[in-house]
């Protein structure tokens, strides 16, 4: 008896058979291979940016407050994950776009970058390395994970543990790398050189990945076929969404402060890179392994052996010992298992991921780009007897870091609530310190600095001590004169007698207060007492300016006369690695 033949379904078995086999073959080696190579221009920078920031802090002639260098690399993570959702979408109903997205974004990342080598403003660098260089590195991923999810089925998880595998392998080797070029060329060279670097790392990526299905002829209606949002109203989705913020949440801090923590144990400085790196390095077998874990095992026990993983050397290891191989365990331990939740979460057949995973990297960069920024600005405030109480504790729980409390002023009066400041913000956690209100019209420079020296204003290298702060200005005074009344050489003459005497004492030069007027007014202007002191300036314009002459960068700047907690309200020019260094060693290099 003949047999109804359906012409449809042959048509879709012919199509079936031309197609390239998934997960193995040339084609999907070939793509594999592309997009992991392609992970060094799209996360170089971005892994590397605690490189760039400290340069920008301490070695370029860009002026900004640390929050403000934080927000280049907050802002390029957040902007390149967030673009992600709105990107797949294109793509998902645009699909004859995507050859040409990828080629874009290199353009787009290669115009950023080289115009940022010539930009001299905070602000220059966050509109270029900050926000065009993350659209760019947005559009060169997202047409990747698109050709990710054609070419890798039955081994999604392996293919994705390879390809995050490679951007682990990029956080080892470029922050070493971009250190050295930064140190010998400097800043112009080293991003011109990036931009060219991209380009002959991308290009080949670019030509040889090819898409597995396919694409439909221009006009074709599944050209704009619409876009699923069922996901929205699944309880698993929402469940997931939560399990990525608290994940993102505890992804982000061992590494944030992994550098702050060895130097404040009184590891070497180097250990910080080293232990960066080690984290990287033993993420990458992790990406790999747990990719591959993840296709032969449902996704929430995967899950559960990386939650599990990443959670045993928190509590067996981070704290308990203060040896280098302690900490260096941790390192490998917890960059071995943490962060691979996303690598099982794209194998789970059970969830539509295609559609889901952008959402998922929505909500992952609203966390990271919050903590990016909160993690590197170090704020704090002054505070003297005319405060009153005030609650170190809450002040500690708001987010202050260190506070610098009036110790003396000019050679006979001393604050009385000195002592009891001192040791409260001591109790809260707090990096402390004391300054001296300078009086030079009242007595000499030397006489000022014993009085302040002996009435608690020195410094220990206990790591939980700032230097003595000595503040010039022509207000703080009564009946101050413009000057104090002395002419530029016996203000100089008055500097160097303090400086030399604080030194003598506790063998590190004090930190000076003033304010840019100030200093070209009563000194003149010199260039020739820089060295004598860190410079904690007064300016309390919406961004920082000029600099007294001489100083190439600041340690502290005062950007307001009120403060949340008690005086004024300041920021230290640095992460928190470079403030524990403050306090241990006197300087923040």
């Amino acid at each position: 008896m003949p047999v109804a033949v359906d012409d449809q379904s042959f048509e879709a078995d012919d199509d079936a058979q031309l197609l390239p086999p998934t997960d193995t073959g040339r084609g999907a080696y070939v793509a594999l291979a592309c997009c992991t190579v392609s992970q060094a221009p799209i996360w170089g920078y971005s892994v590397s940016f605690g490189i760039f920031q400290e340069y920008y802090s301490n070695d370029s002639d860009i002026y900004g407050s640390p929050g403000a260098f934080a927000s280049i690399g907050a802002a390029q993570v957040g902007v390149m994950y967030l673009l992600m959702p709105v990107i797949f979408v294109l793509l998902h109903r645009r699909p004859r776009w995507r050859p040409w997205c990828g080629r874009l974004g290199l353009v787009i990342t290669m115009a950023s970058i080289s115009a940022s080598a010539f930009v001299s403003t905070v602000h220059g660098l966050i509109a270029t390395q900050g926000v065009v260089y993350a659209l760019g590195c947005a559009l060169l991923f997202s047409p990747v994970s698109v050709y990710m999810d054609e070419w890798f089925v039955r081994s999604k998880g392996a293919a994705y543990g390879v390809m995050w595998g490679g951007k682990s392998a990029v956080g080892v080797g470029m922050p070493f790398v971009f250190n050295a070029m930064l140190s010998r060329f400097g800043l112009s060279i080293t991003l011109l050189s990036w931009a060219v670097a991209s380009a002959l790392l991308s290009l080949p990526a670019l030509l040889l990945m090819k898409p597995r299905l396919p694409l439909p002829a221009s006009g074709d209606a599944r050209g704009s076929r619409p876009l699923s949002w069922r996901f929205f109203r699944c309880t698993t989705f929402w469940m997931m969404q939560l399990g990525v913020v608290i994940q993102s949440l505890g992804y982000m801090m061992p590494s944030t402060y992994l550098a702050s923590y060895a130097l404040a144990i009184g590891l070497p400085s180097v250990t910080g890179p080293l232990l960066l790196a080690a984290f990287s390095l033993a993420s990458v077998p992790g990406s790999i392994i747990h990719g591959f874990v993840g296709d032969k095992v449902s996704a929430s026990k995967a899950i559960l052996v990386s939650s599990f993983g990443s959670a045993l050397p928190v509590f067996l290891l981070w704290g308990l010992s203060l040896h280098f191989a302690n900490v260096m365990a941790f390192a490998l331990a917890f960059g071995f298992f943490a962060g691979r939740t996303p690598l099982h979460e794209a194998n789970d057949s059970k969830n539509p991921t295609t559609q889901m995973r952008p959402f998922q990297a929505f909500t992952s960069a609203l966390v990271a780009s919050t903590a990016a920024v909160a993690a590197d600005t170090m704020l704090g405030f002054d505070a003297s007897s005319v405060h009153g109480a005030v609650d170190f504790g809450q002040a500690y729980a708001d987010g202050a870091r260190f506070a610098i409390m009036r110790t003396t002023g000019g050679s006979s009066h001393v604050d009385r609530a000195f002592g009891q400041f001192q040791q409260q913000a001591a109790d809260a956690g707090l990096i402390r310190g004391g300054y001296h209100v300078g009086q030079p019209e009242r007595a000499f420079g030397g006489i000022q600095a014993k009085y302040f020296l002996q009435n608690g204003g020195g410094w220990i290298d206990d790591g939980k001590t700032l230097p003595g702060m000595i503040m010039l200005t022509d207000r703080d005074h009564r009946e101050a004169r413009t000057c104090h009344g002395m002419t530029p050489k016996e203000i100089q003459r008055w500097i160097i007698e303090f400086t030399e005497v604080y030194r003598a004492s506790t063998s590190i030069y004090p930190m000076l207060y003033t304010t840019t007027g100030w200093w070209k007014q009563c000194t003149g202007n010199t260039v020739n007492l820089m060295n004598r002191a860190l410079l904690v300036v007064s300016d309390h314009g919406e961004r920082l300016g000029e600099l007294p002459a001489g100083w190439k960068k600041h340690t502290f700047w005062e950007y307001s006369a009120d403060s949340p907690w008690a005086g004024r309200s300041y920021v230290f020019n640095g992460d928190e690695s470079g403030l524990n260094r403050t306090a241990l060693v006197g300087r923040p290099e």
